[in-house]
């Protein structure tokens, strides 16, 4: 009697994608205080970065911590010029170059009065090469109305944007990396640079069902772990 069993559908490989490195430090123009804030004594003395680190629906989090922030950073040696080496660990398990990881960063300036104001947004996608990469990220924030303008020449305190999707872009999205979604619908002036050093390590993963056969099945641990991985 023939096999009528049908066969089993042909899963898609998986890909891990491991990035670690550091978020070196940042270069800051003076107008991200205010050119007259910056006379009056009120310019930028200080800056801290956060960082995540995204993926689109077809990625999980494998490992590491994705997000995470800075120490705030003096600028001693020269004006606007920051060093944090913000360490960053972490692995993207998924089967699609669709929603690939990327880097977003955002930079605050604190001034002589403890203030901690934004200074920019920048994002960057991971680059697919395996090695070691250094990246320079352009800084923008939202040049905002006639009002804003005026009251950031005068006092600093820019604007900023409160929806991240509008900032950085839905990680699935099209053209998620034009900065934002709503960019075509923002007016943003540069801020300076953020400087990223960062290593990737790639490697293939079997499919789902294929790694929970080679796992034992009389150990729980490693069905667990062979589904997660």
């Amino acid at each position: 009697m023939a096999d009528t069993k049908k066969p089993k559908p042909a899963r898609p490989p998986r890909a891990e994608v491991h990035i670690f490195g550091h978020v070196m430090g940042a270069r800051l123009t003076t107008s991200s205080l205010g050119v007259a804030a910056h006379a009056m004594g009120m310019s930028t003395s200080a800056a801290h970065c956060s960082y995540r680190l995204v993926a689109g629906p077809g990625w999980s989090l494998g490992r590491g911590a994705a997000a995470g922030a800075s120490h705030t950073d003096c600028s001693a040696s020269e004006p606007g010029a920051f060093v944090w080496s913000q360490p960053f660990d972490a692995s993207f398990v998924g089967t699609a170059l669709d929603g690939w990881p990327r880097i977003e960063v955002e930079v605050r300036s604190v001034d002589a009065h403890g203030r901690s104001e934004l200074a920019g947004y920048a994002t960057h996608h991971v680059p697919a090469a395996p090695g070691t990469h250094s990246i320079c990220c352009r800084l923008w924030r939202p040049r905002g109305s006639f009002v804003d303008r005026l009251s950031t020449y005068f006092l600093g305190a820019p604007p900023q944007l409160k929806d991240p999707t509008l900032v950085y872009g839905s990680p699935g999205a099209d053209r998620s990396l034009s900065r934002s979604n709503g960019r075509d619908r923002i007016t943003s002036v540069s801020e300076g640079e953020v400087y990223i050093s960062l290593s990737v390590v790639t490697r293939e993963l079997p499919p789902v069902e294929d790694a929970e056969e080679q796992a034992d099945p009389n150990d729980p641990a490693a069905v667990t772990a062979a589904r997660a991985a």
